[in-house]
């Protein structure tokens, strides 16, 4: 393998950036029945006391919604309902609606007698919760064939190809507990430029930073002593990402080094190929293959004078309706015989 690749496993960052969010990979599981949710805009039903779906169904998530201690019954079902689409929940299973009081730290400053005095208080401000079970129509998941569920990396190296498995769960985090070899080899060459997920703020194990003044976005992954790769996106003003600045310092020489991830787009604004660079060096090149509109997968290249040379090649496999939870007599979890 190529060590250019290597560098980015004992890496020290250089950027400095604040308010860091950490991405641990459970913040998308679900509280009850863990399949994955894509929002929408369509109605969602609600059911009241015993009433439930015709239709095969699962249990999700609870799911609540909250309003002025004066609003409406119909005013809370119109929120909740507005939250549980944005969540991609098909209905709601109402719980039950309830008052609750949150309170609300105050401190003032009063001069009594030409004394200042600080005074710490706590306000009361009274609101309504309506809560529900958010259900999820078995017949509306028609989306697994778009979320990759294994990916198969052929690398090359000494003229020799050895071959990898990736395994991922819905939302993109990485499975490989046994495999050590593919969990190191995604970690190092593939999580670091997938610029999509980091986009997304959603690679497990590292941390997002905004610049909501600035628009800089900022992602970087840390070890239990350092920070061990930093990086910044860069925008048009479209939006689009044009590259990313990564800054690493080589922990041998304590050189500083820059890479600058070029990204290449075809007419349809269609993500069709990444270039690294180090200064004005090309180090690899990779190119990006779709089946319809889902990445099914991407060869890498190394060059070499004028040539390129394959490092790996990497193919999508999806998740299907097979993978989703079944009950213990092969019915789908909340269907009604």
């Amino acid at each position: 393998m190529n060590k250019n690749f290597y560098l980015l496993i004992f890496l020290l960052p250089i950027f400095s950036c604040s308010n860091y969010t950490l991405h641990t990979g459970t913040e998308y599981q679900k509280s009850i029945t863990n399949i994955p949710l894509v929002p929408h805009q369509h109605n969602v039903d609600v059911y009241f006391s015993n009433d439930q779906p015709t239709q095969p169904y699962y249990k999700v998530k609870m799911i609540d919604a909250s309003g002025p201690s004066n609003a409406s019954y119909e005013a809370l079902l119109n929120t909740l309902k507005q939250e549980a689409a944005a969540a991609g929940l098909d209905g709601v299973l109402l719980l039950g609606k309830q008052q609750a009081v949150w309170y609300n730290n105050i401190s003032e400053s009063r001069t009594i007698r030409d004394t200042t005095i600080n005074i710490e208080r706590q306000e009361a401000n009274a609101y309504q919760i309506i809560s529900a079970v958010g259900l999820k129509y078995a017949g509306n998941i028609n989306y697994l064939d778009t979320i990759v569920k294994s990916t198969i990396v052929d690398i090359y190296e000494d003229g020799k190809a050895r071959k990898l498995e990736v395994l991922f769960d819905y939302y993109g985090n990485l499975l490989n507990a046994t495999d050590k070899n593919a969990a190191q080899f995604y970690a190092d060459d593939i999580a670091p430029f997938d610029i999509r997920k980091h986009d997304a703020a959603s690679v497990s194990g590292w941390e997002y930073s905004y610049d909501e003044f600035n628009r800089v976005f900022s992602f970087r992954i840390s070890n239990t002593l350092e920070v061990v790769a930093s990086a910044m996106i860069e925008r048009s003003s479209s939006g689009r990402i044009n590259a990313v600045q990564y800054k690493i310092k080589d922990p041998v020489s304590k050189r500083s080094i820059r890479y600058t991830l070029h990204c290449i787009y075809n007419l349809a604004d269609r993500l069709m190929e990444k270039q690294l660079f180090n200064k004005n060096k090309l180090l690899w090149v990779e190119k990006i293959n779709y089946h319809e509109n889902t990445i099914a997968g991407c060869s890498r290249y190394n060059t070499v004078g004028e040539t390129e040379r394959l490092v790996f090649k990497a193919d999508n496999y999806f998740f299907s309706q097979t993978d989703l939870p079944k009950s213990i007599d092969g019915v789908p979890v909340g269907i009604v015989k």
